[in-house]
């Protein structure tokens, strides 16, 4: 015996006088409007999907990066915890920090290492706690300590940096 549903197909399969049948099969209108629904709902997902993978390309937005590394010292003494900052003169800049040997390896705005290819004015932060060895310290966890007042030095002129590895070393005694 056929299930009913199956046989029920199969006799309307016959019968094209009626406009509720479409090469024998019924439409239900509330099962069709939900399909309706659905394909227009999965239209606009594809659709949104599209842009958002289109539209969040990121490499074309990112200028050309080259590696910059380098040293900032104040005599034969390194400059720890220093903020350095590479500004382009059109863009988003490139900063990084110095490590206890006063050493640094900037990253541009997005994340990525490095920083754009071009002139750039160069500006550093320092200041933080002073210890009781003289070192600039940013932590709180030596004593005795003074507060000091963050100090920014801009650079003179212009820094390039050019595609491939660029190596900068920053002496302060040479600025005073």
């Amino acid at each position: 015996m056929l299930p009913r549903t199956f046989a029920r197909k199969l006799l309307l399969a016959f019968s094209l006088s009626n406009t509720e049948y479409f090469i024998g099969w019924k439409i239900d209108d509330y099962q069709n409007e939900k399909r309706l629904k659905m394909h227009k709902f999965q239209s606009v997902i594809c659709v949104l999907l599209l842009l958002l993978i289109t539209g969040c390309g990121g490499s074309e937005d990112t200028p050309k990066l080259a590696q910059v590394t380098g040293t900032l010292s104040d005599g034969d003494k390194p400059i720890p915890n220093a903020a350095v900052l590479f500004q382009p003169e059109d863009g988003s800049p490139s900063s990084g920090t110095t490590d206890k040997q006063g050493k640094f390896t900037l990253e541009y705005s997005t994340g990525e290492p490095g920083a754009t290819i071009g002139e750039h004015t160069v500006k550093f932060t320092i200041g933080g706690i002073a210890s009781s060895e003289g070192e600039v310290d940013l932590t709180l966890q030596e004593a005795p300590q003074q507060v000091k007042e963050p100090v920014e030095i801009v650079l003179p002129g212009k820094k390039t940096v050019a595609e491939g590895e660029n190596s900068f070393t920053f002496d302060l005694a040479d600025y005073r």
